[in-house]
């Protein structure tokens, strides 16, 4: 056999020509390329060529045929690198004029970003010691950091490199390169001197060249191509990029406008729903499309977080599966026992019932022996006219006022009306003759006495009796009462002496009384009368008085006598006469003038009326009310028994989960499960799973009302927060971690609490669903937008409609639309007027402070909240307050087009110049607000999106394969 090499031998010289070319072609063609996938498209053609094409060669020799074959091989070589090529081909990431990007293309963007910023924040800390802690070393790495904040590259917010970010730098350098701007090498080292402070030196400039894994030359070509597209932004969008350039003051006149012009209008709803047909269905293919549109955003945003009204949304929040425990309070209720009658009359008699100390009976007046037996301190006589001295009462009396000389007289006429006290009318006149020589001379003093002071008068009243050790002020235990002290009003109306012309005999009912001995009170009457009020021994003893009507005349006796025959019932209507008031003007009789009040408040006994209770009586009714109590409250004991139980039962569970699969104890979170369900069922609990919600769902929900209950929190500012507020603070991940939450419910029979013990027991990441069964809800939700574009354009033409129609008529709107219904159908619901009352475009609001010591903080400035028009935003009120005028109709949808409004706009405040001119007056005098600076970012940020999503719609940028690597639209 033959060797191999023979071949070689014969065709030495030829063979070594063609292996030298090739080892040329290895050595200088793949030896610039470090990673043979990056082989350039070309060089594979030839190579593949020239390998294919020797071999073939070689074969040929043998036969005579090397050339032909040779070159039979060469182009079997060319065609196979040409279908690898097409093979393999590299598809396009980002379509755009003038030339589109692949996707290496778009990674090698990325790459040089992240170049470029890591060489800023390197250059930025050069000269600075790593372990330096002297205050010169943190001085400069606080400039080295602000340096770095200044001059990352990047056109987002947080300078995150994302593949809209840097397309938009290639657009922007494209658009430079048509504007004819370029970047000079003496640019770049001026902009690594500014960044580094001028400490950069050359080998730290190596060292980070080296550490960054790149040439000199290719660091400097990406530096430039930053800084061009940098300075094409500054150029395109200056001054609004910057966030430190002020606003214009006609910006400020704007802002102040949209928060104080205030506008009233009328408006109608027509809901898009009402033109959902349900006979119309989408198809799979419908929805699919649908959704592969909007399915990288929320709703009303842009997939680069940009609001955008109307605009369906299909990204999935973050959502989160819960199980709870609740104790149902009507199963709980019913298992605490029914309430006996006996604790009903128990209830009762705590809540309504209380206990009142026995008084000893009004007309058990104790004997005279008895009368120094000293009476509770409680001076009830003094509070009452009876109990006011004889001093004080012919202080108020008018007609003692008006004739003082007759008083001594007078007093003597009382006493006829003492002698009731006595079984016989005879015996005190023979034993009361030598006390009556007595009681003239401190009767005289008594009407002097009220002009100098009636406490004194007290003083000097007791010694004109019988020098007794009782105190005036000790009342028998006969006379005490329980009184209502809020009798004031009668109390000033009436001198005090008015109020007592009955006989003080009245209250001990002596077993004795004569008519006869009864007179017409005279005004010395009273004062005699409440002296021996005051002194119930001298009432007793005071037979002495009657004698003193022998020293008048007979004729004026008899005449006295028969003015005290009347019955006694009689009495009071005879004082009380309105005649007996004018006989004091007279003078003639001054006495008779002494009553002032028509009937006596105190009663007929001279005791006051006793208080009204106002306790309900125990009826059905209250029965019914305090049952439901005690039933509340036993309700309320057991289920805080049986929660409390669950808990530590539960929490029990939770730790045997978190000890991991190698502990012998572990339970799963399935088995747990098991358990939790069975202990429910035991201990008359009710176990509920909730399906994967988003916070807000779950918040808002109906059929989960955990949402809605409090935790008890130290760290919150009230004490308590909301369970989406606890699960928002959560670790998202940290499943069965175990929660206690309280709600609040009010019904009929007052307020009640419901108890849970929960725990989360699934998560899922926010996500861009890919098809309309990722999961339920994503078809629920696309299916919906679906129906709602379909019926929008009927609600708009219905709405348009009625809008001519209103401009034709010159009735209100009200009389214009009485007979309109929504959809126009006659079995369709009639149109609702509603009024708005005042508004305005933006309100401030008040935000809540934590210091109840600090006032108010102002609000974020956010549209207002109009009655009838739910959940409007930016192009109603555009439409309300700059296209339409007074009185102008016109049709505005809400923020996510679910409705549309016909609005007839009825008064706006100013509308006049002088009105206007006040505004601004006031605007001037008021001067900087925080309400501008908020809303001066916003439209600093609205420009600087609206530049670059104009410079992307010139040059058609198409991101195509999901090559869309943005932010997530809740961070953007």
């Amino acid at each position: 056999m033959s060797s191999p090499f023979s071949l070689f031998r014969r065709h030495q010289r030829v063979l070594m020509v063609v292996t030298t070319g090739l080892a040329m072609i290895s050595f200088v063609l793949l030896g610039a390329i470090q990673d043979p996938r990056d082989m350039p498209m070309p060089l594979v053609v030839v190579f593949l060529a020239a390998i294919v094409g020797g071999i073939f060669w070689l074969a040929g020799l043998s036969r005579g045929k090397g050339a032909d074959w040779g070159l039979t091989g060469v182009v079997i070589g060319v065609a196979l690198g040409l279908a690898m090529i097409w093979a393999g081909r590299e598809p396009n990431a980002v379509t755009m004029e003038g030339g589109d990007l692949k996707s290496s293309e778009l990674n090698e963007l990325m790459q040089n970003r992240q170049i470029a910023n890591n060489f800023v924040q390197m250059a930025a800390r050069a000269g600075i010691a790593d372990n330096d802690e002297s205050e010169a070393a943190q001085q400069a790495l606080t400039e080295a950091a602000q340096r770095i904040q200044q001059n990352l590259f990047g056109f987002n917010r947080n300078r995150e490199i994302t593949s809209e970010d840097v397309v938009l730098g290639e657009v922007l350098r494209r658009e430079a390169t048509e504007m004819g701007m370029s970047i000079s090498d003496d640019v770049v080292k001026k902009f690594i001197t500014k960044i580094s402070g001028g400490k950069l030196t050359g080998p730290e400039f190596s060292k980070i060249r080296k550490t960054l894994r790149v040439s000199e030359t290719s660091l400097i070509e990406i530096l430039r191509e930053e800084i061009l597209s940098q300075e094409a932004a500054r150029l395109l969008s200056d001054p609004i990029l910057s966030s430190q350039t002020p606003l214009t003051p006609q910006n400020d006149w704007n802002f102040f406008q949209k928060l104080h012009v205030k506008q009233t209008a009328e408006l109608v709803s027509i809901p898009v729903s009402s033109f959902v047909s349900d006979s119309v269905k989408p198809t799979d293919e419908e929805l699919q499309a649908l959704l592969n549109q909007y399915n990288k955003n929320l709703p009303g945003f842009t997939p680069e977080g940009r609001p955008e009204e109307g605009r369906p949304g299909f990204y999935q929040m973050p959502k989160m599966e819960l199980a709870y425990l609740e104790a149902v309070f009507d199963d709980i209720k019913a298992t605490v026992g029914e309430v006996t009658d006996e604790e009903i009359q128990k209830r009762y008699e705590d809540e309504y019932l209380r206990e009142v100390p026995d008084s000893a009976p009004a007309g058990a007046m104790p004997s005279t022996g008895s009368s120094a037996i000293p009476a509770p301190a409680l001076p009830v006589r003094p509070q009452t006219p009876e109990a006011a001295t004889p001093a004080k009462s012919t202080e108020d009396s008018p007609s003692e006022k008006s004739d003082e000389k007759p008083a001594p007289a007078k007093e003597e006429a009382p006493p006829k009306e003492e002698p009731k006290k006595e079984t016989t009318p005879e015996e005190p006149k023979s034993e009361a003759a030598p006390k009556e020589e007595t009681k003239p001379e401190p009767a005289k003093e008594t009407p002097e006495a009220p002009k100098e002071a009636a406490p004194k008068e007290e003083t000097s009243s007791e010694p004109a009796g019988d020098e007794k050790s009782q105190s005036s002020i000790v009342t028998p235990l006969g006379k005490l009462q329980f009184v209502s002290l809020q009798d004031d009003e009668k109390k000033s109306e009436a001198p005090a002496p008015a109020e007592t012309p009955e006989d003080p005999a009245k209250e001990t009912e002596a077993p004795a009384p004569e008519a006869p001995a009864k007179e017409a009170p005279s005004p010395e009457a009273p004062a005699a009368k409440e002296a021996d009020a005051e002194d119930p021994a001298k009432s007793l003893e005071a037979p002495a008085k009657p004698k003193t009507d022998a020293e008048q005349p007979a004729e004026t006796k008899k005449a006295e006598e028969k003015k005290a025959e009347p019955p006694k019932e009689e009495k009071p209507e005879s004082e009380a006469a309105p005649a007996e008031e004018k006989k004091p003007e007279a003078g003639d009789k001054p006495a008779e003038a002494k009553p002032e009040m028509k009937a006596n408040p105190l009663g007929d006994d001279d005791l006051p009326p006793a208080p009204e209770s106002n306790v309900p009586a125990l009826d059905d009714t209250l029965k019914a009310e305090l049952r439901e109590d005690i039933l509340r409250e036993r309700t309320h004991a057991k289920i805080t028994t049986l929660m409390d139980e669950a808990y530590e039962f539960v929490r029990d569970l939770s730790g045997k989960y978190r000890l991991g699969k190698i502990d012998e104890n572990y339970v799963s979170l399935e088995e747990a499960t098991k358990q939790i369900k069975k202990y429910a069922e035991e201990n008359n609990l009710e176990f509920i799973e909730t399906p994967f919600l988003t916070l807000n769902e779950l918040q808002t929900s109906e059929d989960y009302p955990i949402g809605s209950a409090f935790v008890q929190s130290f760290a919150a500012s009230r004490g308590l927060q909301t369970v989406v507020e606890q699960l928002q603070q959560s670790i998202p991940t940290m499943l069965f971690n175990v929660n206690q939450a309280r709600r609040f419910n009010f019904g009929d029979f007052g307020a009640s609490e419901s108890r849970f013990v929960y725990w989360k027991t699934g998560f899922k990441e926010a996500y861009s669903p890919e098809t309309i069964d990722d999961e339920p809800s994503v078809r629920q939700q696309v299916t919906k937008v679906w129906q709602q574009q379909q019926a929008a354009p009927a609600a708009l033409k219905r709405a348009e409609a009625l809008q001519k129609l209103l401009l034709k008529s010159d009735k209100p709107m009200t009389d214009a639309l009485a007979d309109e219904t929504v959809t126009g159908d006659p079995d369709s619901l009639f149109l609702t007027v509603r009024e708005t009352g005042e508004f305005t475009m933006l309100t401030e609001g008040a935000a809540q402070s934590t210091n109840p010591f600090q006032p108010q903080q102002p609000g974020m400035p956010r549209y207002s909240n109009i009655p009838g028009a739910e959940d409007v935003g930016e192009r109603f009120f555009n439409k309300v307050f700059e296209d339409l005028n007074v009185e102008d109709v016109g049709v505005a949808p809400n923020r996510d087009g679910s409705a549309y409004y016909l609005v007839r706009i009825k008064t706006r405040t100013p509308d006049s110049p002088d009105e206007v001119n006040k505004l601004r007056s006031d605007f001037l005098n008021q001067g900087q607000q925080f309400a501008y600076l908020f809303l001066g970012e916003q439209l600093r940020n609205e420009y600087a999106l609206n530049w670059a999503r104009d410079l992307m719609k010139k040059y058609d940028v198409q991101f195509l394969a999901n090559q869309r690597d943005s932010v997530s639209p809740e961070e953007s």
